[in-house]
Formats: structure tokens, sequence, C-alpha cells
């Protein structure tokens, strides 16, 4: 996988995307692109990244990223269900996070945390 090509830098526009690597940094790249990316931008990620890596960084959003349009949309594409929780603290919002929601996408956060360490068999 070579570097990030130029005709990406308007969905990293926050980004040095010189300085960017398409593997180390693919789910800032895979974030940025789902959220703000043309339709050319969304096809060179659908070539460039596997079904699975795109599903695992929409499953498990980060924190404040997302816009609600663009993180409902991905998931109903790929089928997936995210915690209300973790869906919510997703979204990006100038409001400020009540702290019981923190409390609320900390317990999920530590639930998935044990599935991870202890997986059924």
């Amino acid at each position: 996988m070579s570097g990030i090509p130029a005709f990406l830098q308007s969905s990293l526009w926050s980004y040095d995307f010189k300085k960017m690597d398409p593997k180390r940094d693919r789910r800032t790249v895979i974030t940025q692109v789902l959220n703000y990316g043309t339709t050319d931008q969304v096809k060179w990620l659908l070539r460039t990244y596997s079904d699975q890596e795109i599903k695992t960084v929409v499953r498990e959003p980060q924190r404040g990223i997302w816009h609600p349009e663009s993180l409902n949309f991905w998931t109903k594409i790929f089928n997936l269900k995210i915690d209300k929780t973790i869906y919510d603290m997703a979204i990006f919002s100038l409001d400020p996070v009540p702290a019981a929601r923190w409390k609320r996408w900390y317990k999920v956060v530590q639930k998935r945390q044990e599935k991870m360490k202890h997986p059924k068999r």
C-alpha cells in the first residue's frame, strides 16, 4: 500500500496527509472518508481497505468525530448494530456531555474489554 493519494486531501483537511500512512492511519482515513468523502474517495476506500477493516471502524466508532447522518448511513449499509451509548458518544457535538452519559459510555467500554479478554467458548 503506497501513500495517501492527494485527491483525499478534502476529506483529510485537518491532517497533514503527506505524513499519513494508509496502514498506520487507517482508522482516521476510513472515518474521515466515510464522514466527508466524495463518491470517488469512497470508491478508493472500498478498493484499498477490506470490508472487515471498514466495518470494524464503523462498529467501533471514535468518540466525538462522526456526523449522525454518516454513522447512521454506514451502519445501515454494513448492517451493523452499535450500542446506543457508543453511538451517542461517537457523534460530533459542541454541547457539553453530561457526566451520566460518560459513566454509561465507560461501563459499555469496560464490558466490551471484558468480553475480549474472556471470549465465549
